[in-house]
């Protein structure tokens, strides 16, 4: 062989074992790193010691940035290097991984005198995200996390938490994130807790051990409904916190992955013939989030589904069914706009009969083949934020025709 020749089959192979490399690259599985998460309870300094530990060998995780309000989390210390920020602070993970640890204070005041998160003597009450605040992680393209949580809680306290046990801890499942993050409510005290299986999602009701939320009761509302909202919905959860504390928690209901707060106060059915827990239930199942001047469809289907999961299950007849439509017009008639960022009473009151007639137009542009329910089960599979123009566009296509007649007239944009 010539040197040309030579040459040329040099640099052929060479590209050979190029391809060949690249090709095990690209079949090697993404490099995972664990997380765990530590909450150490101090309820009679009103506080947590939080802390975040990662184990890693090849610099998976680069930087953890936290949205932390300095008057609630504070005395940050840790390895790398952490910066405060306008917003929090920004850790840099050493390249072998790392602990960062705070102090949280754990009361929070949502409205007036009313809490959406407390600690006392003798029982707490919070989201796991008032410990681990909203944060966003720069790492290596494909690894993945393995993440549990830990807790050290005072003598004799056990806790209700949405997570799976692994062990002597809870496994943080979020396939959808870079880095698994702790979300939903979690009880820790003293507690009545009732369990039990309603078509093969486990239920746990619990409440602080003095504060009575007939959790009875509230098992045989979704022995009773759940069948409805399953034929409406997919995805339901394996597993259902549902926890209830009465004052000085906040009179409403709150959801959260996997779980839900409402106030041991609320009846399971209101007197205008809504359900909270099934309110907090939809919120749950379709993992909705609601972007801007969008609240009030958010709200407007919770309420809306809660009272329809009450009549097709006949908890409630139509007769009542009617009663509570025109209670809800009655309310809302008055509301100038629905847009704004959050919305409540009047507003979503509104919301629902401006949703109820959009159901009537789809069944009426497909002769009763496609409803309202089909737009529903499009935003709990999308998962999308929902927005009113996405909400809209859903809309035309189940209905198959514009509807830009309808939402220029009947929502009121003040």
């Amino acid at each position: 062989m010539n040197r040309p020749e030579r040459f040329v089959g040099l640099a052929i192979a060479a590209l050979v074992l190029l391809h060949a490399g690249c090709a095990e690259a690209e079949d090697a599985p993404p490099s995972a790193y664990d997380v765990e998460y530590r909450i150490r309870l101090l309820p009679d300094q009103g506080t947590a010691h939080a802390s975040i530990e990662i184990e890693q060998d090849e610099g998976q995780v680069l930087q953890l940035r936290m949205r932390a309000d300095p008057n609630r989390y504070f005395d940050f210390e840790g390895a790398g290097q952490i910066d405060e920020t306008e917003e929090g602070i920004e850790w840099s993970v050493p390249r072998t991984g790392g602990k960062l640890s705070y102090v949280v204070r754990i009361n929070h005041v949502r409205d007036e005198a009313e809490y959406d998160a407390h600690v006392t003597s003798t029982w707490a009450l919070f989201r796991a995200e008032d410990i681990f605040p909203p944060a966003s992680a720069i790492t290596e393209t494909g690894a993945t996390s393995k993440a549990t949580l830990r807790l050290k809680l005072p003598p004799r306290w056990k806790g209700v938490v949405p997570f799976r046990s692994k062990g002597s801890a809870y496994a943080i499942e979020q396939p959808h994130r870079r880095l698994d993050f702790p979300k939903g409510w979690m009880l820790l005290g003293d507690l009545d807790v009732t369990t039990a299986e309603v078509l093969g999602t486990t239920i746990t009701v619990a409440s602080p051990d003095d504060h009575p939320f007939h959790a009875e009761d509230v098992m045989a509302l979704l022995r009773w409904n759940l069948p409805e909202l399953r034929k409406i919905l997919q995805g339901f959860p394996d597993r259902l916190l549902i926890v209830g504390a009465q004052d000085p928690m906040w009179r409403g209901g709150l959801s959260g992955p996997g779980s839900m707060y409402v106030h041991a106060a609320r009846p399971l059915i209101e007197p205008d013939g809504t359900s909270p827990i099934l309110h907090e239930m939809i919120h749950v199942v379709t993992h909705a989030r609601a972007g801007p001047d969008s609240d009030w469809i958010v709200e407007g289907l919770a309420e809306l589904y809660s009272l329809e999961a009450l009549r097709r299950s006949h908890t409630i007849d139509e007769a009542r069914h009617r009663k509570t439509l025109e209670r809800l017009q009655k309310r809302g008639r008055k509301v100038k706009s629905v847009i704004g960022t959050e919305s409540r009473g009047a507003v979503t009151s509104r919301a629902v009969t401006i949703l109820y007639a959009l159901d009537k137009v789809i069944r009426e542009a497909t002769e009763e083949a496609r409803s309202l329910d089909d737009v529903l089960r499009r935003l709990a599979v999308e998962r999308d934020e929902v927005t009113e123009e996405r909400f809209r566009t859903i809309a035309e296509e189940v209905a198959g025709q514009s509807l830009e007649d309808f939402f220029e007239n009947e929502v009121p944009r003040g």
